[in-house]
Formats: structure tokens, C-alpha cells, sequence
């Protein structure tokens, strides 16, 4: 992630809160936050690299100004079949003829303070890459950091 292309991002927070699950495990002060940083790779371009500061439980959409469009869904979770474990749920659509057309849904599991990865085959027969880098805490926020053409 050491190289970034001009970006104009959109962003759009939904945050829903906590669930009972999450908050049993939060400090009785505030629900715990997570970074996620991310880099998506889509033929070999990269796309975007969004940076997602979430609650556990939250979820977050964000558009990245490629030339058609791109639309990323985050809900992060805790993944109980870790220790300090979270789960990110991604889904991920295109803009086509003035609509959003869903090409890939994958989910992340890693421990907090780690990495993980995927590489899959979307829907339009495209390659995709997701790296994903989750640390502790922050404030739920979101930031962005480049991307380039679909």
C-alpha cells in the first residue's frame, strides 16, 4: 500500500449499533473500535485503498470515483473463532446503465493487529484482490486514500 493514485471518494456512514453479542465483549464505557485499512485490486489496477475507523457491529458505505463507479459495503463483526478476532463482511457492486450491480460479496477474518487477504473471480469474470489490515482502536470515522480506474 505504499503507492497511491489521486483520489475523489464519497462517503456515506450507516452506523448501526452494537450488538448485544459485541457489547457484551465491549468495555462498559464504549463499544471497541477497530482501523481497517484496505486495498482493493481489480485486473491488476488499483481501484482503491479506503480506510474505515468502525465500531464493532457497525457497517459503512463508501463510493469510489473510478470512471464507472465502484461501491464498497463493510459490516464488521467479532469473529469468535479467533482470539481478538474480527470479521469483515464486504460487498462490493459496480455502476452499470445508472445502477449498481453487485460483482463480489467476500468476507475477511483476521486477528486484530494482523492481515489477511483474498483473491477471487467477481462476477464479470474479473479478478479481484482484497488485502485488508485491522488494528485496535481509533475513533469511528472514515478516511480515504486513493484510488484509479475500474
Amino acid at each position: 500500500m505504499s503507492v497511491y493514485l489521486p483520489a475523489i471518494m464519497s462517503l456515506l456512514l450507516f452506523a448501526s449499533p452494537a450488538g448485544s453479542h459485541c457489547e457484551a465483549r465491549a468495555s462498559a464505557d464504549r463499544p471497541q473500535t477497530n482501523k481497517v485499512e484496505l486495498k482493493i485490486v481489480r485486473d491488476g489496477a488499483v481501484i482503491g485503498t479506503p480506510e474505515l475507523t468502525l465500531q464493532v457491529g457497525s457497517s459503512a458505505t463508501m463510493t469510489l470515483a473510478t470512471e464507472r463507479g465502484f461501491r464498497v459495503q463493510a459490516r464488521l463483526t467479532e469473529d469468535d473463532r479467533l482470539v481478538d478476532g474480527r470479521k469483515l463482511d464486504l460487498d462490493l457492486s459496480v455502476r452499470q446503465a445508472g445502477d449498481w450491480r453487485r460483482v463480489a460479496w467476500p468476507s475477511l477474518s483476521a486477528r486484530v493487529g494482523s492481515v489477511s487477504s483474498v483473491s477471487l473471480v467477481d462476477a464479470d469474470g474479473r479478478t479481484l484482490i482484497i488485502e485488508m489490515r485491522i488494528s485496535a482502536g481509533g475513533n469511528a470515522t472514515l478516511q480515504s486514500r486513493g484510488n484509479g480506474e475500474v
